[in-house]
């Protein structure tokens, strides 16, 4: 019982620190108040830290003895992991600020990844191939995640630039005046939509693999409940591209940013297009870490 109540502890530390749901509320008050290059750090490398919290205490850190453990532990994940996608991806969709819907996909976002180690904490004792692919598709989905979200902040960070608002309804229209950032902005939002050959499709179904392949009946309706998520990813994904490049008739003045803004963004849409074309190099990487 002891251990149950640390193990809690650690837990909602952990969990806030994801920004999983409940625990993740500050993260939407967050985005909006810090710089553009702030929130794409925060959001692709800080939060991440409490996944990689949740990794070493909860599979690296528990002895072989305490399987029982992780297996129980598992369906926590899996339930926290699941909600996050879904009630996330949800709020992403009705939002109307840029940042505000970026915040609230990388709730959802952490709730996949959260999934993807539920499913390997549950099926370890039963299905060890499938547990490894369920965290290595969680570990490749902390890569691409990172890069993406770390893209689309920056692209919300230029339309701010060039507009001066974040309100999506007072964008529009933006594809002709700035055709970079709206280029690096559409592999970003098909990417985070998880669209293959792009980086969250492979992570996606490397997760959805062992979901649906379990035997397990609780785990297959995760699997169920993943792809309603994922439909929620599509849905916010072509909102934030569409409501800040299209709809609206296209502006003749150039709004382009300056060149050093430009560029970051230019490097990370081609390290997410390489990722996406060349996954085996990073899951070959990441195999080396799930399997030591």
């Amino acid at each position: 019982i002891l251990l149950h109540i640390i193990l809690a502890l650690l837990f909602v530390g952990f969990a806030t620190k994801a920004a999983l749901f409940p625990f993740g509320d500050w993260l939407p008050d967050a985005h909006p108040a810090a710089p553009s290059p702030i929130s794409a750090l925060l959001s692709g490398v800080m939060i991440k830290l409490g996944i990689y919290g949740f990794l070493r205490f909860f599979i690296w850190l528990l002895p072989a003895s305490a399987s029982g453990i992780v297996y129980e532990w598992g369906y926590v994940f899996g339930l926290f992991g699941i909600v996050s996608a879904l009630l996330g991806g949800a709020a992403a969709t009705a939002s109307w600020d840029a940042k505000v819907l970026l915040a609230y996909s990388s709730i959802a976002q952490s709730g996949f990844i959260t999934l993807g180690i539920g499913a390997g904490m549950v099926l370890a004792g039963t299905n060890l191939p499938l547990a490894n692919i369920a965290v290595l598709g969680a570990f490749f989905h902390i890569v691409g995640d990172a890069l993406v979200k770390g893209l689309l902040f920056l692209n919300a960070g230029s339309l701010f630039y060039a507009t001066n608002s974040r309100r999506l309804s007072d964008l529009g229209g933006l594809l002709e005046a700035m055709p970079q950032t709206a280029s690096t902005a559409f592999v970003g939002a098909f990417a985070i939509a998880g669209f293959p050959p792009l980086t969250a499709f492979v992570s996606k179904w490397l997760i959805l693999q062992s979901l649906i392949f379990s035997q397990s009946i609780p785990v297959t309706f995760a699997g169920i409940g993943m792809l309603l998520a994922s439909i929620f990813s599509v849905l916010y994904a072509v909102k934030f591209f569409a409501a800040g490049f299209l709809i609206k008739p296209m502006r003749s003045e150039r709004k382009e940013v300056p060149s050093p803004m430009r560029l970051a963004q230019l490097l990370l849409t081609l390290l997410i297009l390489a990722i996406g074309l060349f996954p085996g190099l990073v899951l070959r990487a990441l195999c080396w870490v799930v399997m030591d």
